[in-house]
């Protein structure tokens, strides 16, 4: 509590095997929880409550910090803790970074699973991971995004519940929200709701983004309210938009449900779309192909 640096540091450490349950670990300028390469495995961070760690201006700052340039990330689970902290704080409430020699291998077999999590920079970011789960939270408030992936495989986003902060929070601070996946393979995003994101711009971005990325499918979640896109492809291959459903109101400033630009190979199929936009769903004959979907404008 109130450390210079970090709470618990696993410095350079070959451990197999370790738990932190059931501790309150908060307001250290680093970060809560904190490996540093090595070859970390069998990690369980467990009914813990972290919050307000921040401070320092390194981007590499957060409740959890999973930092292994030159290590080893492996087989770990974090679930049932509450993680917060304020929108100002750099960083992620969970980071994890892996090796960009290991590629996609440097973070592996990983859970993210029954936490409450939120306002910070960005809620959960991963870079060069494989096989993880981000099931059953509860996250908000992400000034920047809520989830960024970014050079991953085999990463599920599934049945999560989404929403930013109300306009009554105490802070001058404007939450963007988003689920961002770039340079990303074999990625799912599913069944998860997801409210009042207001990430993108006039060329591309909205409530889920995927970039350069290639078979990912975002299928089955409620979007509603985005400000800008429901979900936004640019650049994909073999990607799927399928069994969404996107609303939004009449007066908003949405400027398509969903859309993809570039890329080849994608399908929009079978979602329902209800908005203000008179033309929705934006696809180009070469980038893909629409069957099936559901779209009703308000008038």
């Amino acid at each position: 509590y109130g450390c210079s640096d970090t709470g618990v540091f696993m410095d350079h450490c070959n451990l197999h095997q370790i738990n932190i349950i059931g501790n309150h670990i908060s307001y250290n300028q680093r970060a809560g929880i904190r490996q540093l390469n090595g070859a970390v495995h069998n990690l369980q961070i467990t009914g813990n409550d972290i919050e307000y760690n921040g401070g320092h201006e390194e981007l590499n700052s957060g409740e959890i910090v999973l930092e292994a340039p030159e290590g080893i990330v492996s087989e770990h689970v974090i679930t049932s803790n509450t993680i917060q902290a304020i929108p100002e704080n750099h960083g992620a409430n969970i980071l994890v970074w892996g090796s960009e020699v290991e590629g996609a291998m440097g973070v592996r077999i990983l859970t993210i699973t029954g936490n409450v999590l939120g306002s910070r920079e960005k809620n959960i970011e991963i870079k060069n991971g494989s096989r993880v789960a981000i099931s059953g939270n509860t996250i908000y408030g992400g000034r920047e995004l809520n989830v960024h992936i970014k050079d991953s495989t085999t990463v599920n986003i599934g049945s999560n519940t989404f929403g930013t902060r109300p306009a009554s929070t105490p802070t001058e601070v404007k939450y963007d929200d988003g689920i961002l996946i770039e340079n990303s393979t074999h990625c799912l995003v599913n069944g998860n709701i997801i409210s009042e994101f207001r990430n993108g711009d006039a060329e591309q971005g909205g409530a889920v983004t995927v970039v350069n990325s290639q078979n990912v499918r975002v299928s089955s979640n409620q979007i509603v309210n985005p400000y800008v896109r429901g979900v936004s492809i640019t650049g994909g291959v073999g990607c799927v938009v399928s069994d969404n459903t996107v609303t939004a109101k009449k007066e908003g400033t949405m400027v398509d449900a969903i859309a993809v630009a570039g890329g080849k190979d994608n399908v929009v199929q079978q979602n329902f779309v209800r908005s203000g936009v008179a033309v929705p769903i934006a696809i180009a004959k070469e980038n893909g192909v629409t069957q099936g979907n559901t779209v009703f404008v308000v008038e």
